[in-house]
């Protein structure tokens, strides 16, 4: 047999081979997108985090604005020679100013993040387009080749070839063996 030639020994394991193969592929389509879809989803879900984050350090510049203002109100209002009682106005800056520290970590490292989870998709997309290319059509070329074939075959089993007789040797070939 030469390689483009294959031996089945029966038309019903080819179709359910074909069955099978229309499964795989649906699977594989299914599976693909679904990968490319949480990925997806990752990077939203990433995105949303960092818009929390930027739109809680957008408050806390109010808050620190606020608190700043009543710092200067105090220390304004205190007579000259008084120590000002502006110790909750500094502790509540400090503590605005720690909280906008980790509210820039966590924009700038969502950031980071969202890069990263976008170049992972990109790459995933890279190396599933071969697999989508293959099934990404309903039904899959595969599929439809195979069962063209199947089809090709099943009709030429259907037809049945007239028996030939063996030839008989013709009068010459037997002479010549023969002297």
């Amino acid at each position: 047999m030469g390689s483009n030639q294959v031996y089945v020994a029966s038309l019903e394991s080819l179709e359910a081979f074909h069955a099978r193969l229309s499964s795989f592929c649906q699977l594989a389509r299914n599976t693909a997108e679904l990968a490319l879809i949480e990925a997806r989803k990752l990077e939203d879900t990433l995105e949303q985090e960092r818009r929390y984050w930027t739109s809680r350090l957008k408050r806390l510049e109010n808050e620190l604005a606020l608190a700043k203002a009543e710092l200067h109100r105090v220390r304004v209002a205190t007579p000259r020679g008084e120590k000002p009682r502006d110790g909750d106005a500094r502790l509540l800056i400090r503590r605005i100013r720690q909280q906008m520290e980790h509210a820039e970590s966590a924009v700038r490292e969502l950031g980071a993040m969202i890069a990263t989870a976008a170049a992972a998709r990109e790459g995933l997309r890279k190396e599933l387009a071969e697999l989508i290319e293959i099934v990404g059509k309903e039904p899959a070329p595969p599929v439809v080749r195979l069962r063209a074939m199947l089809e090709r075959l099943a009709a030429y089993l259907a037809v049945q070839p007239p028996e030939a007789e063996p030839a008989e040797p013709s009068d010459e070939s037997a002479r010549g063996q023969g002297t």
